[in-house]
């Protein structure tokens, strides 16, 4: 799980343009629903400049997915 808790910090940090329309296509793909709640966070980070700048650690970022409690298992079988 940390390897896609790290793809998605990566994608909160980034400082390219074309990362929040990126997060809006991966909400559209059927086995991305059950991140649905970490890439509106990683959206909402992705806009703010601190998280943009690169100033949050991997450790911060992840511990906040779990204060939010955004870190879920499956729903279903086959999520």
């Amino acid at each position: 799980m940390n390897l896609y808790m790290f793809l998605f910090y990566q994608l909160a940090i980034s400082k390219d343009q074309t990362t929040t329309p990126a997060v809006k296509q991966l909400k559209q793909v059927r086995v991305m629903k059950l991140y649905n709640p970490i890439l509106d966070f990683v959206a909402d980070l992705h806009e703010s400049t601190s998280m943009a700048s690169g100033s949050t650690e991997f450790n911060k970022f992840v511990e906040e997915l779990i204060t939010r409690e955004l870190i879920r298992t499956k729903i279903k079988r086959y999520d």
